[in-house]
């Protein structure tokens, strides 16, 4: 999942899920996508699961993480 996120990153500077849930399913591997989303300058952007790009907006998006996980 981690290499086509990173090539739609590359291409479009956001990544669109529907629901954090079925993006990731652990939080290992929720860290590993939102770094190298963030080495490419791109964003998570989840339609249902709203976070901003604040610290604050991580501490919820790893909270969110870990409850689906």
């Amino acid at each position: 999942m981690t290499a086509a996120t990173t090539e739609i990153a590359d291409a479009h500077h956001a990544v669109i899920v529907y629901t954090r849930s079925r993006m990731h399913r652990n939080t290992i591997d929720a860290a590993i996508t939102e770094r190298d989303l963030r080495a490419d300058d791109a964003v998570l952007i989840s339609v249902t699961d709203y976070t901003e790009d604040t610290p604050i907006g991580d501490l919820v998006g790893t909270v969110l993480d870990a409850v689906n996980e």
